[in-house]
This record gives C-alpha cells, sequence and structure tokens, in this order.
C-alpha cells in the first residue's frame, strides 16, 4: 500500500517523521523508497532528553514507574524489564522508575 502511495506521489523518498516505535510497523525492506528518518531534539539545559520523554511516554501508555497503579501489579524488575524490551537503556530505564509519582 505504501508503495503505491509512493508511485502515485511519483516520490522515491519517504520522510519518517514518525518515532522509530512507530516505524517499526513498516516492513523496510519491501518499501521501494529511500527512507530518510528525522530526529526531533528535546533538549533542556543543552543535553537531549529526547529518550527520556520517549520512554516516560512509553510508561505512561504501559501504567509503569510513575504511573503504576497502587497497590502494585507488577515487581519493581518487571517495570524495569517492560522498559529495557522496548529498548530504552538501563539508565534511561533506573530514571524513568526513580521519578516521583506526584511530579507528573
Amino acid at each position: 500500500l505504501m508503495n503505491l502511495e509512493l508511485k502515485k506521489q511519483g516520490d522515491k523518498v519517504l520522510i519518517n517523521l514518525a518515532s522509530q516505535e512507530y516505524f517499526k510497523a513498516l516492513n523496510r525492506k519491501v518499501l521501494k523508497a529511500r527512507i530518510v528518518d528525522v530526529e526531533f531534539l528535546d533538549q533542556k539545559n543543552g543535553e537531549d532528553n529526547s529518550e527520556f520523554n520517549a520512554a516516560l511516554s512509553f510508561a505512561e501508555r504501559k501504567k509503569l514507574g510513575p504511573y503504576h497503579p497502587d497497590p502494585p501489579r507488577k515487581t519493581f524488575e518487571q517495570q524495569l524489564s517492560s522498559l529495557a524490551r522496548a529498548g530504552f537503556t538501563y539508565d534511561i530505564c533506573k530514571k524513568i522508575m526513580e521519578v516521583d509519582r506526584s511530579s507528573y
């Protein structure tokens, strides 16, 4: 379907403005286009916080860390594991799990 849309538009380039998490739904091998990935940086105090914010968003959707209900349905280790399986680094996972619930 995506190849058909590209052909209709006469394009050979697909610009990915979606997050990598969502773009994984497309099979890059079957796309007959050059893919340009765009990364939006979320900077605060000169630091790139985009991975942290993506992990925080993921935690909210999956009810992990500061978004986890009381009483907990999953252990700390299970929640940390869910974040890690989603592709976040250990440091980011640990920061998410240490976020104070009242700050969000």
